[in-house]
Parts: structure tokens; sequence; C-alpha cells
């Protein structure tokens, strides 16, 4: 399962620069088309990665962080609200992100006051399980620690996770 859009990104990008997912949890991709393009490509490239939802910052070093503008993020989320709770798993290691699906499903918020550095920290390892098995159990601890500070979760993630969970447990 890969919910990240890198191929559509890519192919808005074009040749001739690189993208990678962003190392921190502030954005999902980073790309030195700032480098590479000339301004009118450059604008142009920014305004069709606009009109399809994503938005640019430029960093200090001439680099975009690339994320999802608002309402792609609320779509992208809202595709997996009907997905169903999948049966305990058998496979032990999948523990933690299923408590962490059943805990965020437990607890929803309104997306406005979810923590969009978790609800990102979540979207960019579903395409690499070990590293979403790597995570699952220091955002659990994070959500605990919310909850009993009466702050929101990323509970938005929790259908996301549920059909992670059901197609990992298939394969």
């Amino acid at each position: 399962m890969e919910p990240l859009p890198q191929k559509e990104l890519a192919a808005l990008l074009g040749d001739g620069c690189f993208l990678r997912r962003a190392k921190d949890d502030g954005a999902l991709f980073v790309t030195d088309a700032p480098r590479r393009f000339a301004p009118e490509k450059l604008s142009a490239v920014e305004a069709a990665l606009k009109a399809r939802g994503f938005c640019c910052s430029l960093t200090p070093r001439a680099l975009w962080r690339v994320d999802l503008a608002q309402a792609r993020y609320v779509n992208l989320f809202t595709a997996y609200r009907y997905a169903e709770p999948p049966p305990f798993p058998a496979d032990e290691r999948l523990m933690r992100v299923y408590a962490l699906a059943r805990l965020l499903a437990a607890h929803p918020a309104p997306w406005e006051e979810q923590p969009p550095e978790l609800l990102r920290a979540l979207l960019k390892r579903c395409g690499r399980p070990a590293e979403l098995l790597q995570i699952a159990p220091r955002v659990l601890e994070t959500c605990a620690r919310s909850l009993r500070e009466h702050r929101p979760l990323p509970s938005a993630a929790a259908g996301m996770l549920y059909q992670w969970l059901t197609e990992t447990g298939k394969g």
C-alpha cells in the first residue's frame, strides 16, 4: 500500500531534478527544482503543482519542501474512512500498528485540530512496512501522552492503518 502521490509529483516536476521523501515530518517531499529550473519554468511547475493540490515552500538551501494542501489531505484520508477494522492480527509484529489504529479510531477529533506532523509521519511510512512497524510504538506513546494532556490525536489516520493492516495481513 502506497498512499503517497510521489509518482504524480514526479510526473509534474519532470526530469532534471531529484525528488525524495522529506527526512522530517514537516513536509512530505523535498526537491531541488528551484536550483534546476529557469524562473519561467519554475513558475509554471509551481502553478501546476498548486492546481493539483500541492504546496511548496522554499528552504534557505534553495530546495522546495512539497506538501499537500489541506483540501487534498482531507480527500486522501477521507478515502479511508470506511475501512473496517481488521481481525486481531495473528502476526505479533503488527500488534502495535493494530493498537494504534484502534486508539485513533476510538478518539475522533475535528480535522483542524489533528496534529499534522503525526498524520504525515504515518502517511509517509505506509508504503514502507518496516518503517511503519518501527514508528508505531513511538506514535502510540505520543498519542497516550496527548490523551493525558487532553490534546487531539491524528484520528484521520485510523482508516488508513486499518487498510494497511488488512493488506499486510493478506501478504
